[in-house]
């Protein structure tokens, strides 16, 4: 489903979308296709037990042991979405239901959602109706502005309530006008997913899914057991691929060519997982995403706002079990995505008179430091 989307941006996303899962193919493809070098052409054959049964038994147990949780974080990479449709904390987020949803799904319960009050806003003081009059106005017409359809100081008013820190460039509350959302802090709209992404740090298309506060670690674990796998792999292969690089050296047999060929690949993923590996630690250290890093932010301090120790910040990904670190599960991750520990104060619009409210102790939230948020009246 791609919401807000004209026919022909519709076409274009689905073009899109079939391409990126051509790319999830080609993942696949690829560590197929290197179990079947390492293991079939290489260190399984009768050969090579022949040779040296201890090693080869040693090589071929690590490798498939080492493939598991690389091959089960992917795979929860690529189907654990990050949208906030699919999150309860962010529900009441919504101020009307997509443009373009008709599943039950996307159908927010306002009486769930507890609107601010009940009493009219009048169209002079911008409120445009009552809550439930907006309401249907918003959820009927697709071409009437959220600022219109709810009316600007209701909105100001529900970013109040909810407690969001970050503003736009016109130092107003960020909203989407295709999900029809107050977006929570972190939280961005993607293009190709059609949908807004809690903490969304990019959209990959090697996993044809944005990577998000709901897979983040998956993602980082993916890129962790992959270098893991392919440098295993290389130092395996190199027995068998490096008298190639001989001088004078024919290679004369199908499987050797395959074998260099795989090698060769191998390493070239091997740089390059290792190079994007390095920078995503280093930006969850930081506890910043990778749009985050290219974002122009104006804090009263140097420091980033959500940098709350590199502890702190590996904990919010990874979780406080250390145990449970490099396993492909969530158990234990508290963050639900909505919520963030701040460090300072955040100038997050122009209005600056007065002070910022203290923000109350809850999951996510600092018990001992604020964040300014603008009065909105």
């Amino acid at each position: 489903v791609f919401f807000g989307c004209s026919s022909s941006h519709r076409e274009y996303d689905v073009f899109v979308m079939t391409v990126t899962n051509i790319f999830v193919l080609i993942v696949l493809f690829i560590v197929c296709w290197t179990w079947r070098c390492v293991i079939i052409l290489n260190w399984a054959t009768a050969e090579s037990w022949r040779h040296n049964p201890i090693l080869c038994a040693t090589v071929v147990t690590l490798f498939n042991v080492l493939l598991i949780p690389l091959v089960t974080s992917y795979l929860r990479c690529v189907f654990t979405k990050s949208c906030v449709h699919e999150s309860k904390a962010a529900r009441q987020y919504f101020l009307g239901r997509p443009l373009s949803a008709s599943s039950d799904i996307f159908d927010v319960d306002r009486e769930e959602v507890a609107p601010l009050s009940a009493q009219s806003l009048d169209l002079e003081s911008g409120g445009g109706g009552t809550s439930r009059e907006r309401e249907v106005l918003s959820a009927d017409d697709e071409d009437v502005p959220l600022s219109q359809a709810f009316g600007l100081q209701y909105i100001l008013d529900r970013a109040s309530q909810l407690r969001v820190i970050e503003r736009g460039g016109d130092g107003l509350p960020r909203v989407c006008e295709t999900c029809r959302i107050v977006k929570p802090d972190r939280a961005h709209h993607c293009s190709v997913c059609g949908r807004c992404v809690l903490r969304m740090d990019h959209h990959c298309p090697w996993v044809n899914n944005c990577v998000g506060h709901a897979n983040h670690k998956y993602f980082m674990l993916f890129l962790f057991w992959t270098f893991v796998e392919l440098t295993f792999t290389g130092a395996a292969q190199l027995t068998r691929v490096a008298p190639c690089f001989g001088f004078g050296v024919r290679i004369n047999s199908v499987c050797d060519q395959e074998l260099l060929l795989n090698g060769i690949i191998c390493i070239s993923l091997d740089i390059s997982v290792t190079g994007m590996l390095l920078l995503h630690i280093f930006l969850v250290l930081k506890n910043k995403t990778t749009l985050e890093m290219f974002q122009r932010r104006t804090p009263t301090s140097g420091r980033f706002p959500y940098d709350v120790g590199r502890r702190k910040n590996f904990e919010s990904i990874f979780g406080p079990r250390p145990w449970l670190w490099l396993v492909p599960t969530r158990a234990g991750c508290q963050s639900d995505g909505v919520h963030w520990d701040t460090n300072t104060w955040m100038n997050v619009g122009d209005d600056e008179s007065g002070p910022p409210p203290a923000l109350s102790s809850g999951p996510g939230r600092p018990t001992s430091q604020a964040v300014g948020v603008p009065d909105p009246s």
